[in-house]
């Protein structure tokens, strides 16, 4: 009889390690179509804000922060520096392309069709002063702020690395001159993520860059 209530018991503790096991074995299944889900989710949430940021990043492109970028990329140090205080200063090597930028900006001022003797002598010289100059340097930090916005969202990866990374190559592109702007990013400071992102592009690139032009 004995023998039979001990048979008959771990037959009971058998079935009831097998319903255990069976339970264990689908919530384990279940927590891992539930993180499956999650990561589906997050990752298909990130694409939608890599997309979102991308579209921002398009439409804040003008083409006044362009010829900005462009024109800042070739500024040294005491011009950035002259740039972010409001001081006027000279250019003598402005890429002949960006002066009817800084052109329009001065006879938009002076309301007048024609810039000074001097000015006008020469493509590549420039006086930066008065409506160029502030409107020049709330550009230049306007295109900072908008790129500190988007290495914000990537340093935080709310959106798609590698994507932001292949979409913004062209910060650290020697052809465009320094790199984000470095000279008067760093004269404004405040764009961490920006200077991390250069920093990590300009080490797995081992990119050679092309010396700003300066003032004579």
């Amino acid at each position: 009889m004995e023998f039979m209530l001990l048979i008959f018991s771990s037959i009971i503790a058998i079935g009831t390690l097998a319903v255990l096991i069976w339970q264990v074995s689908l919530l384990t299944r279940q927590v891992v179509l539930a993180r499956k889900s999650m990561e589906n989710q997050y990752e298909q949430t990130r694409r939608v804000q890599t997309v979102a940021v991308s579209a921002n990043w398009t439409s804040a492109m003008s083409p006044a922060l362009y010829f900005a970028f462009r024109i800042v990329s070739q500024l040294d140090d005491k011009q950035c520096d002259n740039l972010y205080r409001l001081v006027s200063f000279d250019v003598q090597n402005l890429d002949p392309g960006l002066k009817p930028y800084l052109c329009e900006l001065c006879m938009a001022e002076k309301h007048q069709n024609e810039c000074s003797e001097e000015c006008s002598a020469s493509e590549t010289y420039a006086h930066i002063s008065g409506k160029a100059l502030s409107e020049l340097r709330t550009v230049a930090i306007r295109f900072l702020n908008e790129a500190e916005t988007v290495m914000t969202a990537r340093a935080l990866g709310i959106v798609d690395k590698d994507t932001i990374d292949r979409q913004f190559m062209f910060l650290v592109d020697p052809r465009k001159g320094q790199p984000a702007l470095e000279k008067f990013r760093k004269v404004s400071g405040g764009y961490p993520n920006l200077d991390a992102f250069i920093e990590e592009l300009k080490e797995a690139n081992n990119a050679s860059y092309k010396s700003p032009l300066t003032v004579e």
